[in-house]
């Protein structure tokens, strides 16, 4: 078999290499791709990340109103505002959490935390013995059971009234309440006033 001449031989060991403008335009694409790609991976990871933790305060919750039920033990359960810890009372450290009652949910979900807890506003619910979630000042079953868990970029609510059927109604602030307040208080006073301004009135047109 002849040999082919070198400047075939030459010509086929250039064709294996890539030129300047090749590798350029191939980083371009690659810079180009990663510029779309990783911001959506990276919010998809952080949703991931806040469904699972939702998924998990559900699941403790629920099982401390089974706990409840099971044992005749009411549980005291305070959430911490911008923070992932969770205090339970009295504690149940063979059951969740520690020996103290604090559940970290941070050492699992770094980088999440609660950042509005309305509780019909409060930061705390009772378990009671039925394992239902009632307010720890009336203990009437809570008309408002939200957590609002978020991280640097995704925030997610949690509404747990909703696994006893129902649905949260937030709690109105206390300035939206006062108005109603003051209005139910200074009735009977109008009531009382403005009949005794009539008589004192038809006095001084008599005199």
């Amino acid at each position: 078999m002849d040999k082919l001449p070198f400047t075939v031989y030459a010509a086929i060991w250039h064709r294996r290499a890539f030129t300047l403008i090749e590798v350029t335009i191939a980083a371009a694409i690659l810079a180009i791709g990663s510029a779309v790609i990783l911001p959506r991976w990276s919010q998809s990871v952080e949703r991931t990340r806040i469904n699972n933790m939702r998924r998990c305060v559900e699941t403790n919750v629920a099982m401390l109103r089974r706990l409840s039920v099971r044992t005749g033990q009411e549980f005291n359960l305070a959430f911490t505002a911008d923070s992932a810890q969770m205090t339970i009372a009295p504690a149940v450290p063979h059951v969740l959490g520690d020996a103290a009652g604090v559940v970290d949910y941070a050492d699992r979900f770094p980088g999440i935390s609660f950042t509005a807890i309305d509780f019909n506003g409060n930061n705390a619910l009772n378990v009671s013995l039925y394992g239902e979630l009632v307010s720890v000042y009336s203990g009437q079953t809570l008309d408002a059971g939200i957590l609002t868990i978020a991280s640097d970029s995704t925030t997610q609510t949690i509404d747990l009234l909703a696994a006893q059927g129902k649905t949260s109604i937030p709690t109105q602030p206390d300035s939206a309440k006062e108005p109603l307040i003051l209005e139910s208080l200074a009735a009977p006073l109008v009531e009382e006033v403005i009949p005794a301004a009539k008589s004192e009135s038809k006095k001084n047109n008599k005199k």
